[in-house]
């Protein structure tokens, strides 16, 4: 099955509420190496509770919706992606826990040829639940590299 770029590219993802703590922030940056020098103080204050921060890019896992591009809706051979690239712009500092809510959507995708693949782009805005202040976007870029040459634009 190829991508069916009209399908695709006008998708409305469902807005996914995510609920957090310190604890899941504190995780995070242990997770991506921060901590391994308990006296570092630029280390500790993602990990450690007093005057603890969260890690900027702590946003990228924040309202994400899943491995959506597993839905065999989108046609998309989801077992030769591959992640691009990601990018993050943060709006005001994150906080270290509550609510947020995300909001998915297709940017842009590319027909590099059947033989090339596709690329998708995405954004993520992701705000905050409760004043719907926006905390940050994550772009993305996603190679697929199976789904090349279903005739969208290049």
């Amino acid at each position: 099955m190829a991508i069916d770029y009209d399908r695709l590219i006008n998708w409305r993802f469902a807005d996914v509420e995510h609920e957090f703590t310190k604890k899941d922030a504190i995780l995070y940056a242990l997770g991506v190496g921060l901590g391994h020098d308990p006296t570092d103080p630029q280390q500790l204050r993602f990990v450690y509770e007093e005057g603890l921060e969260a890690l900027p890019s702590f946003g990228g896992v924040l309202g994400y919706p899943g491995f959506w591009a597993k839905d065999p809706a989108f046609g998309i051979d989801w077992k030769r992606l591959l992640n691009g690239e990601q990018g993050i712009v943060l709006h005001r500092p994150l906080p270290v826990e509550g609510k947020v809510v995300g909001r998915l959507k297709i940017d842009a995708i590319v027909d590099k040829g059947a033989e090339k693949g596709a690329l998708i782009y995405t954004s993520r805005d992701v705000f905050d639940a409760a004043s719907g202040a926006p905390l940050c976007t994550v772009t993305n870029t996603i190679f697929c590299r199976g789904d090349g040459g279903f005739g969208g634009p290049s």
